[in-house]
């Protein structure tokens, strides 16, 4: 009977985002983006100070060495995974709304504080997607028409401040890793292991191959269109999900299941290309970014804490918003 539930858990997490999505098009298409604005700046700010606390030695690790030593920190979020893609899925909303209001000093200190927070989570993902998203934001609000001839003046000066910057900021992460991280040596550990493969995927490729492996095996042909709920998980050599969404679908929900969670994103993006607004562009990048987590990292689609903030953002192909500023080269 649990089982049951646990499944009907992650199907009602993602059927929420759905339900938010639409409800948050509702409030968008009619009250414009600065109802949601408050919320997001809020849980912002709170993933960020307690990111903060954390690093000061509260709250628990984010991972531990072979030594028992903690690595990075999660505060006192227990979801550490969920919570970076929520802090993501936050500091993106903020800055898109920034670069779309002209507020580009603020859109700066969202993106160094995303920066800073990957850092002290230590995760990959963080690290890696808090990068992409600060550099490439004002590249994509820069470059939004048709003509590369015609652009914002100080949209120009952002992204060539951020372009020419963005080396200085990169060997600063290095560097702060590799002298006061344990990152380093985490990897390192695990590198002399296993295959840089395994390594990047944190051995989740390894969960994925015995997941499908089962799939072809041991699933009926009802099975593998609807899943077979959580019970696969009993299967499986290491007893719990893989930790990638796409292969955690198809095994609890089936083909169709995973039709249906990415296909909702593709809708999004039609969407959001269907209406032509302001955030087009940062839609369909954030989508693709948010479905490269899904498929490397997980905990996105399934996330109880993320799931609100992404069906807000996403909620965004709906606004009619259209370029406030004028001022062209």
């Amino acid at each position: 009977l649990s089982v049951v539930f646990d499944s009907l858990d992650w199907m009602l997490k993602f059927i929420s985002i759905y339900i938010y999505y639409k409800l948050f098009s509702f409030i968008i298409k009619r009250r414009g983006l600065d109802r949601l604005y408050k919320l997001f700046l809020f849980s912002y700010v709170l993933l960020v100070l307690n990111l903060f606390v954390g690093s000061l030695g509260f709250g628990q690790p984010m991972y531990s060495n072979e030594f028992g030593e903690g690595i990075g920190t999660k505060g006192f979020i227990y979801a550490g995974n969920e919570a970076s893609v929520t802090l993501i899925v936050s500091a993106t909303f903020l800055m898109i709304y920034y670069l779309d209001k002209g507020f580009r000093w603020s859109y700066v200190l969202a993106g160094v504080a995303l920066i800073g927070s990957g850092v002290l989570i230590s995760s990959k993902v963080a690290i890696l997607a808090s990068m992409m998203v600060f550099a490439a934001l004002p590249f994509l609000k820069l470059f939004k028409n048709k003509s590369f001839l015609i652009y914002n003046k100080k949209d120009a000066a952002l992204a060539f401040v951020i372009f020419a910057t963005f080396p200085i900021i990169l060997l600063s992460l290095v560097a702060y890793i590799w002298l006061y991280s344990s990152l380093i040596d985490r990897l390192s550990f695990f590198y002399s292991k296993m295959d840089i493969v395994t390594l990047l995927f944190s051995q989740r490729n390894i969960w994925a191959s015995d997941a499908l492996n089962l799939f072809n095996e041991n699933y009926n042909l009802v099975e593998k269109l609807f899943g077979k709920g959580k019970s696969w998980f009993y299967l499986m050599e290491s007893g719990s999900m893989v930790e990638i969404d796409a292969i955690d679908y198809l095994m609890t929900y089936g083909i169709v299941g995973v039709l249906i969670a990415y296909g909702f994103v593709v809708f999004v993006m039609l969407s959001s290309l269907a209406n032509r607004n302001n955030f087009s562009g940062f839609l369909i990048f954030i989508s693709l970014l948010l479905m490269a987590i899904s498929l490397t990292a997980g905990h996105v689609w399934n996330s109880g804490t993320a799931g609100i903030f992404i069906a807000a953002l996403f909620a965004m192909a709906m606004s009619r918003c259209k370029t406030n500023e004028n001022t062209l080269i």
